[in-house]
């Protein structure tokens, strides 16, 4: 029976004027960035045929819209990306999206070229996937600039293979014939009478001995670089092995006019590779002489809650803020070379030492001129200890 009562329930809505005016600017405004958009711009429908090719598109692969727009998106796909298209369409018909996914595409010419896509699901009012929106971005520069700086890399590790293996055999190969002239140099002296000639003998064995400590550096560098490096360590005295090598360097510090002041607060015994910690401590002296010459270096041997540390001050240039890490880097220096000779490769030696007995090693600028170079190592057997055995 039909009812005399009016149907009251709401038709359906039709867009006012203005609502439609403003969805057409709307469309419009996205249609004009869509079409001045540096990165290619593709719709598809889920079967994979494209609907939509913008400006960019056509500059990337060759096609106009006309001679693309109703084809299969495979066209751009080279036979070796053939599962591409399957494998993201399904993804967007799951509602999902792809982000910068990184393949191979091809032009209108055969060629390739490296892309990343971007695709998103395209849905209706309902809030079904009808289809997808890609966006294409050519990365060739960035694949150029990728396989460039490879090439450097592999280059630069190659020249640094190439230098080590230099330094090894230079090492090796001068300690034969330096050996050898240190023994005649030292029976040319039993020799001679004159003083004269004494004293130019001593001044070659001086310079032997430069060589020789150059050569054990080279050597070290090369078994550092090659993993070869090892530790000996055994319980020592550090107070001990400062003031032996603080009295070995006495006749050098005199000779550039400086004085070595050396303080202790006792015994600080651990566990530690005595030779290593000789060239430790020798380095950072030597250091200390050639960039505070004429000024007093002082030495501190201190402990401090199972800590032993040493420090070396020096009154000289000092190091800037900006180089106090670089500094210990292999063949770094923070001075002109032509004013301060040396390879750089003291402080790194001592770095590693240090840090391969689980310890550090630093600088820092003191109050009035000059630097203070300190390391510190943990004083119990095996307590930060990097490796006993080898390094």
């Amino acid at each position: 029976m039909k009812s005399d009562v009016p149907d009251s329930s709401p038709g359906p809505l039709v867009p006012t004027h203005a609502e439609r005016r403003r969805a057409d600017q709307e469309t419009r405004r996205l249609a004009a960035i869509v079409e001045s958009s540096d990165d290619a711009i593709i719709s598809k429908t889920l079967d994979g045929i494209i609907t939509s090719w913008n400006a960019a598109a056509q500059h990337l692969f060759g096609y106009t819209a006309e001679e693309i727009v109703g084809r299969p998106i495979s066209v751009l796909m080279p036979p070796e990306r053939s599962d591409d298209m399957e494998a993201i369409l399904e993804r967007i018909r799951r509602g999902e999206r792809v982000e910068h996914y990184e393949t191979v595409r091809v032009t209108k010419d055969g060629a390739t070229v490296p892309v990343s896509l971007s695709v998103s699901p395209v849905k209706d009012a309902e809030g079904r996937v009808m289809g997808a929106a890609k966006i294409v971005r050519d990365i060739t520069q960035r694949k150029r600039a990728e396989a460039e700086r490879e090439r450097l890399l592999r280059e630069a590790q190659q020249a640094v293979q190439v230098r080590d293996t230099f330094l090894s055999v230079a090492g090796h190969e001068f300690r034969t014939p330096l050996n050898a002239l240190r023994l005649q140099l030292y029976n040319l002296e039993q020799t001679l009478k004159e003083p004269a000639q004494r004293t130019a003998v001593e001044r070659a064995q001086k310079e032997v001995e430069r060589l020789t400590l150059l050569t054990h550096r080279l050597l070290d560098v090369a078994r550092m670089a090659s993993g070869t490096f090892s530790l000996e360590p055994a319980m020592m005295d550090l107070s001990e092995l400062v003031t032996e090598v603080v009295g070995r360097m006495q006749e050098n510090a005199s000779r550039v006019g400086s004085r070595i002041e050396l303080r202790t607060d006792g015994p600080a015994v651990g566990f530690w590779d005595r030779a290593r910690l000789d060239q430790v401590v020798t380095n950072l002296l030597a250091n200390a002489l050639k960039f505070g010459r004429g000024h007093p270096i002082e030495v501190t041997v201190e402990t401090e809650n199972g800590l032993a540390r040493v420090r070396v001050r020096d009154h000289g240039i000092g190091v800037e803020a900006a180089d106090r890490e670089r500094i210990f880097d292999r063949f770094e220096r923070a001075v002109s070379e032509r004013s301060f000779g040396g390879l750089g490769l003291g402080l790194w030696i001592a770095r590693e030492i240090v840090t391969a007995h689980g310890g550090r090693i630093g600088t820092e600028n003191p109050d009035g001129p000059g630097a203070e170079f300190y390391f510190e190592l943990g004083r119990r057997k095996g307590d930060g200890l990097a490796n006993p055995a080898s390094r």
